[in-house]
């Protein structure tokens, strides 16, 4: 039998893990992100010669991809790492707490990539200005420009990766305070149907962000620049 303190130093150890595999999940995540970005921009480009609805379908598709696959994993690991603590936690509310450090994680990478590539582009950013239109008169994000790719990586990575790591972290932290508050309630917390709820919810939102995606680029594609605005 446990005391009081090898309890605590027990579930310390758990909440330090969990943290570190939400952090751990974040960045691949991010990094999925940004592989999915890069590769959709040249069809983007090409399909968009051949008309504005097919460039405007393929650019939805790759946004689509982007948002989709990052969340379904997430949450796909989020349920995984609670059945993990339910064969080490008997306590069912504890594990639900234990959670919350699995959201911090991601909620820390999703920090570090949105104010480091934030802060990033900008100093890149106004370097290039200064040097491009100042010293040798070239405009905005012209190729001739070296440290225009510099800017656009860190667009890559404020954007890309910040902004879907902050998308991530918002979807699972909700989702992980939503199963603690489940795990509270004493009409809840003994049926595990009714505790998983808001992990259904969740994937509920995303089924249904699907099928509006879907009648994005299906149903509503135009050509005309009016139409699509």
């Amino acid at each position: 039998c446990m005391g009081p303190t090898q309890v605590g130093w027990r579930y310390s150890i758990f909440f330090a893990l969990a943290f570190l595999w939400g952090a751990l999940t974040s960045t691949a995540l991010g990094r999925v992100n940004m592989d999915f970005a890069t590769s959709a921009s040249g069809p983007t480009v090409a399909t968009s010669a051949k008309g504005l609805g097919q460039g405007f379908t393929t650019a939805i598709r790759g946004g689509a991809a982007v948002g989709f696959i990052p969340h379904v994993l997430g949450l796909a690991n989020l349920y995984l790492c609670f059945l993990v603590l339910g064969l080490v936690i008997e306590d069912r509310r504890q594990s639900m707490q234990i959670l919350v450090a699995y959201g911090l994680g991601c909620s820390w990478v999703a920090l570090l990539s949105r104010v480091g590539g934030g802060i990033f582009t900008q100093a890149v950013d106004i370097g290039a200005d200064l040097v491009g239109k100042l010293r040798d008169n070239i405009a905005d994000d012209d190729p001739k420009n070296p440290s225009v790719i510099a800017d656009l990586v860190g667009d890559n990575v404020g954007c890309v990766l910040g902004m879907g790591s902050d998308l991530l972290a918002s979807v699972l932290e909700s989702t992980c305070v939503a199963l603690v508050i489940s795990s509270n309630i004493p009409m809840l917390a003994g049926n595990w149907v009714s505790s998983m709820y808001p992990l259904l919810v969740s994937v509920g939102g995303i089924m249904a962000s699907i099928l509006v995606s879907c009648f994005a680029t299906e149903r509503a594609q135009q050509n005309n620049r009016s139409d699509l605005e």
